[in-house]
């Protein structure tokens, strides 16, 4: 087997995966943020505002940071037959977002059932299905397979995005401590 080959098996994908899931918090972050973003009812105009000013930066600037290539090498990459003055790449941060959303996606059709059950601590059993990719599952013919699919793909997604949201309300609150310190420090001083 060649190491191409070796990279298309079920278990190569299913280990980069959860590389991607568990590993690469800057993409699952941003592909919470588009998730969150998506959904203002449910997480409010300062949910989103907590995940921008707590989370979402930081994770751009290790997605951008973290790279193999860089900008440059990206410009590089596409120029029309290596003559300088005709690369271009679209690099939007809308872009990024939605490919960050979208490998989450993939990665979890990726996973097996058990390892998506595990990434949200679910302790309960999961009976004859745990070793069953979730991608044979959406694209099953079974009407039953494609619903568990969706539901845990679904169960993860708002899982993190419940989790992240959190997190960063509670940075925010956290916060408002040390701003009034700042004013009534300031205050002290005087």
């Amino acid at each position: 087997m060649t190491n191409e080959n070796q990279e298309s098996t079920p278990e190569t994908k299913r280990t980069h995966a959860l590389e991607n899931l568990t590993k690469r918090k800057d993409i699952v972050n941003l592909a919470i943020y588009h998730q969150a973003k998506g959904d203002t009812r449910a997480y409010g105009d300062e949910g989103i505002s907590a995940l921008e000013n707590y989370l979402y930066e930081d994770s751009l600037k290790d997605y951008l940071n973290s790279g193999k290539q860089s900008v440059y090498d990206m410009v590089v990459a596409s120029r029309t037959n290596g003559k300088a003055g005709t690369g271009a790449i679209n690099l939007s941060e809308e872009k990024i977002i939605n490919d960050c959303y979208a490998i989450v996606q993939q990665s979890l059709l990726a996973l097996q059932v058990k390892d998506v059950a595990g990434l949200i601590y679910y302790k309960g059993s999961v009976k004859g299905k745990a070793d069953k990719y979730l991608l044979d599952l959406a694209q099953s013919n079974n009407e039953e397979d494609k619903k568990l699919a969706r539901i845990l793909v679904g169960s993860y997604l708002q899982y993190m995005t419940n989790i992240k949201v959190g997190e960063a309300l509670i940075q925010s609150a956290k916060s408002i401590p040390k701003n009034l310190e700042k004013i009534l420090g300031e205050g002290e001083k005087k």
